[in-house]
């Protein structure tokens, strides 16, 4: 082991670290490089690269998956806080199908700078969950628009596996020779010519003698 050179005002913590050789070194299974990865960060850690983005919204009991899909969205929700998309974003990051309504778009439209939000999950709902997503509109939207309504739904869906089908359809058709049907000849004749009916009475005496 090669002798290491510390100058006298060394502090304990360096003297310690100068005193770990190659082999101890490379036997720590933290890799630095997949720290500040959301994705390849090792679980233990995911708390403390969520501090460092600056998450707005946490839960210790979150699924892993949930944690990490939340510090990978914080960056572009805090690139784009105060509008829309930044809501849908933050929302989406903890699971939820959303559909925002503005004043403008709703019928009869509602008050200037008031908005709703829908959603729906096909987790459980429950108390919890509907806070965080409270929390997460509130700190993703600008500070003029107003929440006014949340409507939350459990949507559940179902998968019939088919392994395999067999479908026949078949058609007989007859084809006869063709017989024509009775042909019916229609031509007008306009009217050129009149008629003209004519009598004419004649009398015939017995012709007169001298007396």
């Amino acid at each position: 082991m090669a002798t290491i050179l510390l100058p006298p005002g060394s502090s304990a913590l360096e003297t310690a670290l100068a005193s770990l050789d190659a082999e101890r070194m490379e036997a720590i299974e933290v890799r630095i490089n997949t720290l500040w990865n959301p994705w390849a960060c090792p679980p233990a850690f995911l708390p403390f690269l969520a501090w460092t983005f600056s998450v707005d919204v946490w839960n210790a009991d979150w699924p892993e998956a949930r944690k990490r899909a939340v510090v990978a969205a914080s960056y572009g929700v805090h690139a784009r806080k105060g509008t829309r998309r930044a809501v849908r974003e933050a929302l989406a990051s903890l699971g939820w199908s959303v559909a925002i309504t503005e004043w403008w778009e709703a019928e009869p439209k509602h008050p200037p700078f008031t908005f709703a939000v829908d959603l729906a999950s096909e987790e459980s709902i429950t108390p919890e969950r509907q806070m965080e997503a409270l929390a997460a509109i509130d700190t993703a939207k600008n500070v003029r628009s107003h929440l006014t309504g949340l409507a939350t739904a459990l949507r559940q869906t179902s998968r019939i596996p088919l392994r395999a089908a067999l479908s026949l359809i078949g058609e007989t058709v007859a084809v006869y020779p063709w017989i024509p049907g009775d042909v019916e000849t229609r031509i007008p004749t306009p009217l050129r010519a009149a008629a003209l009916y004519g009598a004419e009475v004649g009398t015939v005496y017995p012709m007169e003698t001298a007396a």
